[in-house]
């Protein structure tokens, strides 16, 4: 297992179920934490399950579509602990919709969420990190859909298009900081954000498992896996990279996204 013992970790999107799996691995690890939320008190079940794995805890309200709320969290963190040395970046927002249909303020908010947001939060604790000439390690979740298609999030999908070239963009800038920054690309995987667009009784499941090679859905843990992998020293020559972790679905064009979504357009959803 990574180890993190001595090093601080924010996390976003820390209610959400793949952030709430990123924020048990990094504390399992030894990390202590700082989890944003747009909803401070849906944060306390992951912080509950983190300090019983023995780390520090420390959560905040942060809207990561306004500038002033991103860097308070930011300045708070580096108040308690004295500086951040990972970031683990979840907060997402997705609403269904074709393109003929799209209301411009649900493009918008899907470009405020999705990318300005990551990159206030990740130029935020990056500049801690330059200007503590500490390196450090950025880990950023964009999207499978950030490279195939996926019918009634054309938004969603360019949205995090755009992270995975931000994420890129900040690699290339930071690793002469010895700042590495990775993306990961999830698929399916069982989340809040999946159940309301998908209907997983056991007929409707498994026929999404008959889309995914491996043979089973995904988890938080999954994900949480690969961020500390990703955020430890024994990623210490990866970066720049986003890494799909679907079981192999996207092997099969998502083809179960096509066939299984169940939602209709007019709703949304959210990871966060």
């Amino acid at each position: 297992m990574p180890t993190f013992s001595g090093k601080t970790a924010i996390v976003s999107g820390a209610a959400g179920g793949i952030g709430g799996g990123a924020a048990l691995r990094l504390a399992e690890g030894g990390a202590d934490l700082a989890l944003f939320d747009l909803d401070e008190s849906a944060i306390e079940p992951t912080a509950e399950k983190c300090r019983a794995a023995g780390a520090e805890v420390l959560t905040a309200r942060v809207d990561q579509t306004d500038s002033a709320s991103v860097q308070q969290g930011i300045d708070r963190t580096v108040e308690h602990y004295g500086g951040v040395d990972i970031l683990s970046a979840n907060a997402g927002y997705c609403a269904l919709s074709t393109l003929l249909d799209q209301p411009l303020e649900e493009w918008n908010k899907h470009l405020a969420v999705n990318l300005t947001g990551t990159m206030l939060l990740a130029q935020g604790v990056a500049r801690n990190m330059v200007e503590r000439k500490s390196g450090g390690a950025i880990v950023i979740v964009s999207s499978g859909a950030a490279v195939q298609h996926v019918d009634q999030a054309s938004a969603y999908s360019v949205s995090k298009a755009g992270v995975k070239m931000l994420t890129e963009g900040l690699a290339s800038e930071l690793g002469p900081h010895r700042i590495r920054v990775n993306g990961i690309m999830p698929g399916l995987i069982e989340t809040g954000m999946v159940s309301p667009i998908f209907d997983l009784s056991s007929t409707s499941k498994a026929r999404l498992i008959a889309g995914t090679p491996v043979g089973h859905l995904g988890t938080p843990d999954d994900v949480g896996a690969l961020v500390a992998f990703l955020a430890s020293s024994d990623a210490r020559y990866i970066n720049g990279h986003s890494v799909m972790i679907d079981g192999g679905a996207l092997l099969h064009d998502f083809q179960w996204f096509h066939q299984d979504y169940t939602q209709s357009h007019d709703e949304n959803w959210t990871m966060i």
